[in-house]
């Protein structure tokens, strides 16, 4: 049995983080980040120095940054396009000079492309003016459409609209899902942002946080991000793995689709149908079809289903569906991490129709099923790091636990 302690990581490390940020930590607003002193607490509890770091839902991408300034190399894995260019953009080394030269040769093309491609759908004109998303739509088509550029900058390039695009929305830029509250209706609706002026902003922004990145890493280790499916990382990964440092979505807490829809539409030109295909890939999101009922993963919380099923099935259906997907995280870790090799999973607990879900628990127990022995086990309290813990749909998260697991030798 391993005890469980209770910290306070920004606590912890408020003499050595900065509390208005630092790096590239806050140059996006991607929801649901893992706050860099979890990461940075993760990553040295699991690694040493030159340890090859895999975050299978690096989401933005603060375990490829953390691992970075901590001389560990990372490759980073998540389902979502637009995550991936964030966490590549924050975690990259440029030239800033030249970065300002692509962005203005992008601003100068898009003011004579007056004829950029439409999306295929016209649902993303309800949350642009239509000089603003006229302009949006030029920019993402001469950024994918020039010549003479590395992909290392276009995707650079992309990473900057994808932040400037929720700047020139009706959207109230502090929720984290697209939605036009009071406030934005009365400052935000019918009003005109400029794409231009917002896409330089972002340009700045990232050369300036990714100058100070690259100032506060002595020899960078190497960081490599990829778009895939945790649930299948043997594709991707090589069976060599110092550690990994993680947190999946947590349960029904979060379509992290629906979250960058609008980003999703301005760089990829897809449909709201598609934005709902792309959500029922995630872990935990609550969509997509069910798989049958794995009487294995069951087992591990038979109480919470049955009392989860008597009230709703979908429900129910959804703890099993999630489970099934942690419980696969877990094999591919374990066959892909070397002997010895260590794990920080952070997970947090649900409440769903009224039921709470020890979500944690369940998680020690598959990873014990799959082979792993676990060797510690932290909590950090979110109210103390003020992040709203309540979400729309009834589910409360207090705490995240932070579990350590080791592969035996």
């Amino acid at each position: 049995m391993v005890d469980v302690r209770a910290v306070s990581l920004r606590a912890m490390y408020a003499a050595t983080v900065p509390r208005n940020g630092y790096a590239t930590h806050r140059w996006d607003k991607y929801p649901a980040k893992m706050i860099p002193e979890m990461a940075r607490f993760a990553i040295e509890r699991v690694s040493d120095a030159g340890d090859l770091v895999v975050d299978p839902f690096c989401g933005c991408g603060t375990v490829q940054v953390e691992g970075s300034l901590l001389g560990r190399p990372t490759l980073g894995i998540d389902v979502n396009p637009i995550a991936v260019l964030l966490a590549r953009a924050k975690s990259a080394r440029f030239d800033a000079g030249r970065l300002r030269r692509h962005a203005t040769e992008a601003i100068e093309g898009a003011r004579r492309n007056r004829h950029a491609e439409a999306p295929p759908s016209c649902w993303v004109d309800y949350w642009f003016t239509r000089a603003t998303l006229g302009k949006l739509r030029a920019l993402a088509s001469t950024i994918e459409s020039r010549e003479r550029i590395s992909v290392k900058y276009r995707d650079l390039l992309r990473a900057c609209l994808a932040v400037a695009v929720r700047r020139c929305s009706r959207a109230d830029p502090r929720s984290p899902k697209p939605f036009i509250s009071a406030r934005a209706r009365s400052t935000r609706v019918g009003r005109h942002f400029d794409p231009f002026a917002h896409f330089v902003e972002v340009v700045e922004e990232l050369c300036v946080a990714g100058g100070d990145l690259q100032k506060r890493m002595a020899s960078p280790p190497g960081t490599v991000t990829i778009q895939g499916d945790a649930r299948h990382m043997d594709v991707y990964v090589d069976p060599s793995v110092d550690a990994f440092v993680t947190s999946p979505p947590y349960l029904s807490a979060q379509d992290y689709f629906r979250s960058t829809k609008l980003e999703l539409a301005i760089l990829g030109s897809i449909s709201g149908d598609e934005v709902r295909l792309l959500g029922s890939r995630i872990l935990g999101s609550g969509r997509g079809r069910r798989p049958r009922v794995d009487w294995d993963c069951v087992g591990w919380c038979p109480a919470a289903v049955s009392r989860l099923s008597s009230k709703d099935p979908r429900a129910a259906a959804d703890v099993n569906s999630y489970l099934v997907g942690i419980r696969d995280v877990l094999r591919g870790m374990h066959a892909l991490l070397r002997p010895g090799g260590m794990v920080c999973m952070v997970v947090g607990n649900s409440t769903l129709r009224g039921e709470s879900l020890s979500v944690h628990r369940w998680v020690v127990r598959i990873g014990s099923a799959v082979g792993f022995s676990l060797f510690d086990h932290v909590v950090d309290r979110i109210r103390d790091r003020r992040i709203p813990p309540s979400r729309s749909h009834g589910t409360i998260i207090e705490n995240e636990h932070l579990l350590f697991f080791k592969k035996g030798t």
